[in-house]
């Protein structure tokens, strides 16, 4: 009996010790993951990061690491370390997940399962027309061949990544909004190993608004020799002319426009380059000279309907062209250097809509006095045809250099011989002047303008440009052209006389102030001009303005200011003329009238570039589509007093 009594008695005694000893906690993680779940566009070494503490703060803790592609099969990469970081060398367009587990020796805790994303292989951008404005939240669907693997949508910015595994080789993209008429991009070829910057277009519908139901273009691409003996496949080597034969047919009338180019997506204006270009009508045929390119070089198919859903197609095919060792590769000349003007011009202007340059257009006239200097200087005949302006333009540079067919010899003013001619020209783009990036390429003969409508162009941001010669062995050394900073768009807003003032002066001050569309810094340094003009309510076709004398003839004297700040018209400091009768000193008293501002201008400029943002252009000319309208017009009534 005593034996059992000091057996319960010892095991009582036992349980009541490891009662009263602590209890393990678990360990645990502070909240310091990184990257955090879900952070894509990463590229490069990756160093992820995390911290585990102990509860109870009497044992150190260590830590496993599992990283991998599959979120379900996550292999160890760290094991029982006290490092709280790793660094992975990631790959593109690759998926990555990874699990933390720490542990204090007689527990462990595992963390979820976190995900980042590498930088896909394609960088897209979406805007309504070329140097248009971006399209937010367009719907883009990727396949390969014809299976769908991903669907997507644009930032406010237009712009998408496109991060998919499952990319091949070859992809197509659609491209869908309601409103839009729909872009469908067949058989791009993709690198593995880097990133291919896209510009896609995503026109407003014409007729049709829901993209769902409306169709593609069909098109019909042959390929053929100079004689139209042999037709080529897509993979195939050619050279010399080219035989580009394009067949459409549309849900409508007759197909809107074929495009045809190869080497760079085809556009509107001859600073596109070579290309073929039909408009309505449904077969495209083109002679076309490849002699001026080597090696894999794609051929652009771009097909618009009436309601401009677009189709772009691309074949790829291996260049054979003549190979030749230049020892000396000559640079082209730029227009600076040679005190011949800018060879940098930017525009931008916030009101966008269709049209075409004005024939009194500074645009033209700046083309047209650089041409005629070149005509005039160099004894050549180069044409200007420009006539479109850049579809719903928001912001594009134009881009000048001095093909060496046109000047290759300062000595003599002559161009190069033929045989010593590159195959033409390459324009880079950078913006740090450090890090460049080919915006085209331009075959000879070469028409020495580009415009670069890249949706990278910000306004305030600045941009170098530099052109190199490329022959079949190389490049030449760049001529750099310079570099300019966009100006902002901008908008007027008049405030005195209000809208509905009345017993307003018969000698009225004017008071205006610019509205920027981006409070950068470049229009600190931007001059701006205004024309004021008053509008007679009862007799509506007469109208009052500013205007000073020179050599016997009358001009607007406009308003000048140096920054974007508030202006004040003082009406003493003027003549005013009333069209068609003479000068006045004074408004009729008791009288209706309006005001407006009819022309406002931006401009900034230096040795190499030039700028101009256009806020207003009632019939001046000076807007490339014939005018942005003065949508804001501000009516009083005079008092009796001056």
């Amino acid at each position: 009996m005593r034996k059992i009594l000091f057996v319960v008695t010892l095991l009582l005694v036992s349980l009541l010790f490891v009662s009263c000893m602590p209890k393990n906690e678990e360990p645990a993680f502070k909240d310091s993951f990184s990257p955090a779940n879900g952070t894509k566009g990463l590229e490069g070494e990756v160093t992820i990061s995390w911290e585990g503490m102990d509860i109870d703060q009497d044992d150190s803790v260590k830590y496993n690491l599992f990283l991998g592609n599959d979120p379900t099969n996550l292999p160890k990469v760290l094991s029982e370390t006290t490092d709280t970081s790793y660094s992975v060398s990631t790959e593109l367009n690759e998926r990555y997940y990874w699990q933390v587990e720490v542990t204090d020796g007689e527990s462990s805790v595992k963390s979820d399962i976190f995900e980042f994303w590498t930088k896909g292989l394609m960088d897209l951008y979406v805007t309504d027309y070329k140097s248009g404005g971006a399209v937010e939240n367009a719907t883009v669907k990727v396949f390969n061949d014809e299976e769908e693997i991903g669907s997507y949508s644009t930032d406010s910015s237009g712009f998408l990544n496109i991060n998919n595994p499952n990319l091949s080789e070859r992809v197509t993209l659609e491209i869908l909004k309601y409103g839009h008429a729909k872009t469908k991009i067949v058989n791009l070829k993709l690198d593995s190993n880097s990133i291919m910057d896209f510009y896609a277009t995503l026109q407003p519908a014409e007729f049709n608004a829901d993209p769902e139901s409306t169709n593609y273009p069909i098109v019909d691409i042959e390929i053929w020799n100079e004689d139209l003996t042999t037709e080529f496949q897509e993979g195939d080597t050619i050279s010399g002319t080219t035989v580009v034969k394009v067949n459409s047919s549309t849900d409508y009338f007759v197909t809107s426009v074929i495009y045809a180019s190869f080497d760079k997506i085809p556009g509107s204006s001859f600073m596109t380059g070579n290309r073929g270009y039909v408009s309505n009508s449904d077969e495209l045929l083109w002679p076309a000279d490849t002699y001026h390119y080597v090696g894999e070089t794609p051929l652009y198919i771009a097909v618009y309907d009436q309601n401009n859903t677009q189709i772009l197609i691309t074949k790829y095919f291996n260049i054979d062209s003549p190979s030749t060792t230049v020892e000396e590769k000559k640079a082209p000349f730029d227009y600076t250097s040679l005190d011949m003007g800018t060879n940098i011009d930017s525009y931008s202007r916030s009101n966008s809509k269709l049209g075409f340059y004005s024939d009194d257009s500074p645009i033209l006239k700046n083309r047209e006095n650089k041409i005629k200097i070149l005509n005039n200087k160099f004894d050549i005949s180069l044409n200007n045809e420009l006539r479109a302006a850049p579809d719903n333009g928001n912001l594009w540079n134009e881009v000048w250099y001095i093909p060496l067919s046109i000047l290759g010899n300062l000595e003599t003013m002559q161009p190069l011989s033929d045989e010593l001619l590159p195959n033409g020209y390459n324009i880079y783009r950078s913006f740090d002047n450090e890090n460049w990036e080919k915006v085209i390429y331009e075959a000879e003969p070469a028409s020495g303008i580009v415009r670069d409508y890249s949706p990278k162009l910000e306004p305030g941001k600045e941009v170098h440009y530099q052109v190199t010669s490329v022959y079949s062995d190389g490049e030449s050394a760049p001529t750099y052209l310079g570099s300019v900073t966009p100006l902002p768009g901008f908008r007027v807003e008049l405030t005195s006389p209000s809208m509905n003032a009345t017993n307003v002066s018969r000698t009225p001050d004017f008071q205006w102030k610019p509205i920027m569309d981006e409070d950068v810094a470049v229009t600190d340094n931007a001059d701006f001009t205004y024309y004021a003009f008053i509008y007679d309510m009862v007799h509506t076709s007469q109208y009052i303005y500013p205007v000073y004398e020179e050599e016997g003839l009358l001009y607007i004297d406009p308003v000048t200011t140096t920054e974007a700040t508030p202006v004040t018209m003082t009406w003493e400091d003027y003549d005013w003329l009333l069209n068609g009768i003479g000068y006045i000193n004074n408004l009729e008293a008791n009288k209706a009238y309006s005001w407006a501002i009819d022309m406002a201008i931006a401009e900034v400029s230096d040795s190499d570039s030039y700028a101009i943002s256009i806020a207003i252009d009632e019939g001046w000319g000076i807007d490339p589509f014939g005018g942005v309208d003065a949508s804001v017009f501000n009516t009083f009534i005079t008092g009796s007093e001056f």
